[in-house]
């Protein structure tokens, strides 16, 4: 009996040595997939050319015509963020400071990012916005999730941005899927106008393709 009761004792000490071997392989192995899917994002979004600029097909719908612009004091400023009602999706506007992958990729964990080289909300030119795009069923942590439904915004929707107290409502004019490293689609509106675009990767939790989405600021209060 002494015999059997250790050859148990054994059998069981194995049994438990080969379920932790398991459970500690699993979890290594998605704490390394988790890393290079959250390291090839933020290459691809920091890959954006700025300067090399051409002009992409816009979507095939009318776009409203705009509302002239006006400026007005806001009684309850907001803190910086960006909105877009359509999506239910609001998160705070982080300012990046360099256009390093560890500095992007951490700011990125706090919001959606301006890429540095952008004019700023309210100022012709091009304001550019990145965000992490994930797959269906990711958790909604540190903002991995903030452009995965990017893709359902179509001309005419509204997306806003509130900056320093104040709103800008911006107008989707054009949507984009292009290759990674192709530039920015290009405007024909001339300099005065500011044109937002926001940027991820496409589809979400991939980086086969970036979608854009360009927006033309039509409102000010």
């Amino acid at each position: 009996m002494a015999e059997e009761s250790n050859f148990f004792k054994e059998t069981k000490k194995v049994f438990f040595f080969f379920l932790f071997s398991f459970i500690s392989i699993f979890l290594v192995l998605n704490i390394i997939q988790f890393f290079n899917f959250m390291t090839r994002q933020v290459a691809v979004l920091t890959e954006v050319p700025i300067t090399t600029l051409h002009q992409e097909t816009p979507i095939p719908t009318s776009t409203p015509t705009p509302v002239p612009m006006q400026k007005e004091f806001f009684p309850t400023p907001k803190e910086n963020s960006l909105e877009i009602t359509k999506l239910g999706l609001e998160a705070p506007l982080i300012f990046a400071n360099s256009t390093e992958i560890k500095a992007i990729t951490r700011d990125l964990k706090n919001g959606v990012v301006v890429y540095p080289e952008s004019s700023l909300p309210g100022q012709s030119g091009k304001l550019i916005v990145l965000g992490h795009s994930s797959p269906p069923g990711w958790p909604k942590i540190r903002y991995d999730w903030v452009f995965s439904k990017l893709g359902e915004l179509q001309a005419g929707d509204n997306i806003r941005i509130n900056f320093t107290g104040l709103q800008y409502d911006f107008m989707v004019t054009n949507k984009v899927f292009v290759e990674k490293g192709q530039a920015l689609p290009e405007n024909n509106s001339g300099n005065s106008k500011q044109f937002l675009y926001l940027i991820t990767c496409w589809p979400p939790g991939k980086d086969f393709k970036r979608l854009i989405v360009e927006a033309e600021l039509f409102l000010t209060r």
